[in-house]
């Protein structure tokens, strides 16, 4: 079974800062149940990538990125880019050697996914780019978020919490 979960957002979280007012959008992001919902019903570490797939970005779009994190602590779990823009989905299990999409280093100083283990929200965020990123795989948070503020003109985010 898969949940959809639609998204409809007008400008960008407060976590944005300074990036600038987005038109409203719609993304869908599909969650395979055998993964995030299961696992958060089971109090089981979720030890993979969801499978997720968007609608609505901007026709312009060259290229798409995903950040996720924990909104408590700010642990970075996941740093996705280079996603093309005729790509609309990823498959669950992304590794690190994947290519696309480009993976940069989470909290624990790897490249890839960060198990989302820890109680509290995660924020699970793909963003719409007007310029391709040229980033080198393990960039670190701070310069991935420095050119998303740069090149974002579409955002969808939606947040998970862990137990439920």
């Amino acid at each position: 079974m898969r949940y959809g979960l639609f998204l409809i957002g007008l400008g960008c979280s407060p976590e944005e800062n300074n990036t600038p007012q987005l038109q409203i959008i719609e993304m869908q992001f599909n969650i395979h149940e055998s993964n995030l919902e299961e696992n958060f019903e089971n109090n089981e570490c979720n030890t993979k990538t969801p499978s997720i797939s968007w609608l609505g970005a901007p026709a312009d779009t060259k290229e798409f990125a995903i950040f996720v994190d924990h909104a408590q602590t700010g642990a970075i779990h996941w740093m996705a880019w280079g996603i093309l823009p005729e790509v609309s989905s990823l498959s669950e299990d992304i590794q690190p050697v994947d290519y696309p999409p480009l993976q940069g280093l989470n909290s624990a100083g790897k490249v890839g996914y960060l198990p989302t283990c820890d109680p509290g929200r995660y924020r699970w965020r793909i963003f719409a780019l007007n310029h391709p990123l040229r980033l080198p795989p393990t960039s670190d948070p701070q310069t991935l978020m420095t050119n998303l503020k740069k090149y974002t003109h579409a955002i969808g985010n939606f947040t998970t919490e862990w137990p439920q």
